[in-house]
């Protein structure tokens, strides 16, 4: 009966090893309140041309693009095509994500938009219109937390795609030849001699 005992008294039970814990670092977007910002993609020239005509004439010009809403960050980061970025310090943090669902889309989907811009030219005039295909991207700041670490990025997101009238020339139409009248005569030409 004391065997037992003895044994038991003997052997030392070890308390669990306790693993550092791990936390997911904490992403915060803070959207801008400022108009997003413009990049031009394309120019174009249309002509509309309404030298004979009696009224005033419009156009509705329609450009469609496929955008993928995905992400730029500063500080030299970048974001892989899984809207993951490698964050000095921390590692990767997942931000795409966190962006998108900002604005109510999802990272990395792609999606075709189309958008017009009305042009029109008045009785008499020979328009020619300068077009711009431009895609907006949203604009902020993503606070990144983990422990007593925090780091701040700016951060732009593609958002949406639109087709902007720059301005709006007239060329003039072309005039009808005059007539000449009894009392004019035609302006003699040069002769050219030969060597």
């Amino acid at each position: 009966l004391l065997l037992p005992m003895f044994i038991a008294g003997c052997s030392s039970v070890e308390p669990p090893s306790e693993t550092p814990t791990v936390t997911a670092p904490l992403v915060q977007v803070v959207a801008s309140d400022s108009p997003p910002e413009k990049r031009v993609i394309s120019s174009e020239t249309v002509p509309q041309n309404n030298c004979g005509g009696s009224a005033a004439v419009s156009a509705t010009i329609e450009r469609s693009r496929s955008i993928a809403y995905t992400l730029e960050m500063g500080g030299e980061v970048t974001v892989d095509a899984g809207g993951s970025a490698g964050i000095p310090e921390i590692g990767e943090v997942q931000v795409g994500a966190e962006v998108a669902a900002e604005y109510g889309v999802s990272y990395g989907q792609k999606e075709t938009l189309s958008r017009s811009v009305t042009v029109s030219a008045k009785e008499g005039t020979n328009i020619l219109h300068s077009l711009r295909q431009i895609e907006y991207w949203e604009t902020g700041e993503i606070i990144i937390t983990r422990g007593d670490k925090t780091f701040r990025y700016p951060y732009s997101f593609r958002r949406d795609f639109g087709v902007e009238l720059v301005r709006s020339e007239n060329r003039g139409c072309p005039t009808s030849t005059p007539t000449l009248s009894a009392k004019q005569s035609p302006t003699p030409a040069a002769e050219s001699t030969q060597a």
